[in-house]
């Protein structure tokens, strides 16, 4: 961030450092533009200006640079998530073998829940099985 701030403002030393040469030379033509006498400086500084406005630097644009803070919200109630009587069947010579013993449906809730609350780990979730 510094190093784009400072090079914004030597960009904007060297437009306004243009500008003021600029109007310099400007106000000598202006003010010696029908005396005789400096018909040849007048010139020589219309040709200088016309010069430096071809090689002038670009007027600096600033971007406004917005922040912005998001707090971090409230806990939400515990239990977010509530998973009941839940069964997937993956293997199903060793589900039908956890089923006999009756740990089918909660492995399967358990699995579930592991991957819930590794996505969402702010609130815990909760599993209840009818065993």
């Amino acid at each position: 961030m510094k190093t784009s701030e400072n090079k914004v403002k030597n960009q904007k030393r060297v437009y306004e450092a243009y500008l003021d040469k600029r109007a310099h030379m400007q106000e000598f033509v202006d003010k010696f533009r029908f005396n005789a006498k400096r018909a040849s400086l007048v010139q020589s500084r219309i040709k200088a200006i016309e010069k430096l406005d071809e090689e002038a630097p670009e007027d600096v644009v600033v971007e406004q640079v917005w922040r912005f803070s998001v707090e971090n919200p409230e806990q939400l109630g515990i239990p977010i998530i509530e998973v009941n009587d839940i069964y997937f069947d993956y293997d199903k010579e060793k589900e039908k073998e956890e089923v006999r013993e009756g740990k089918g449906r909660w492995r399967a809730a358990e699995k579930l829940l592991m991957t819930l609350n590794s996505s969402l780990r702010s609130s815990p979730l909760r599993c209840s099985s009818a065993r």
